[in-house]
């Protein structure tokens, strides 16, 4: 298996890798785009446009003369994105106006997105998420509290030989994990 550097899929140049504080992205250094994975694109999308792209992609099937993707150069399928300007999902009770779409292409294998120049600067920026209300955090504290009572509790157990006990009464109802322990510490003295 060879490694190759990601290309362009309007000139076929090597990208080059960037970073724009937390977004990291690969650039044609002749402006015609770039590309992001799916897990950068939450650095800078909307979530709900996020969903909305990657629901498409799932079902979307190449064109015969589609781009290659940048990163295994298979056929990426063209996705159309609407988007509006909040993160509420589409047809949920707040969801605003759609404000227009781009079309975008997307590599679900790779889960690489490419966008042309200009594209990725039409789609609205990914807006801070609301700080969670005080009942949130008393119940992640909850959560936290119950939770580490049983991270410790297995920690005493496996202590006191609770938890070997309880492998050794597993193994030992099953005769044949039995003959295998048995023969596998018999290859480790030949």
């Amino acid at each position: 298996m060879s490694l190759r550097a990601p290309l362009c899929p309007a000139c076929r140049a090597t990208l080059v890798l960037t970073a724009e504080g937390e977004l990291n992205t690969w650039v044609c250094p002749h402006g015609h785009g770039l590309a992001m994975t799916l897990s950068e694109a939450h650095v800078r999308l909307q979530q709900d446009e996020i969903a909305e792209l990657w629901q498409a992609a799932r079902t979307a099937r190449p064109a015969a003369a589609a781009r290659a993707c940048p990163m295994c150069a298979q056929p990426m399928a063209a996705v159309e994105v609407a988007y509006d300007a909040d993160e509420i999902p589409e047809g949920i009770v707040g969801d605003g106006p759609t404000l227009g779409s781009e079309w975008v292409d997307v590599c679900e294998s790779c889960q690489v997105v490419w966008f042309d120049a200009a594209e990725l600067d039409a789609l609205p920026l990914d807006q801070p998420d609301v700080a969670p209300s005080d009942a949130e955090v008393a119940r992640v504290a909850e959560i936290r509290s119950r939770f580490g009572q049983q991270v410790v509790s297995a920690s005493r157990d496996a202590q006191s030989g609770q938890l070997t006990e309880r492998i050794y009464q597993r193994i030992a109802r099953h005769p044949r994990l039995t003959d295998a322990l048995e023969e596998v510490g018999s290859l480790g003295r030949a």
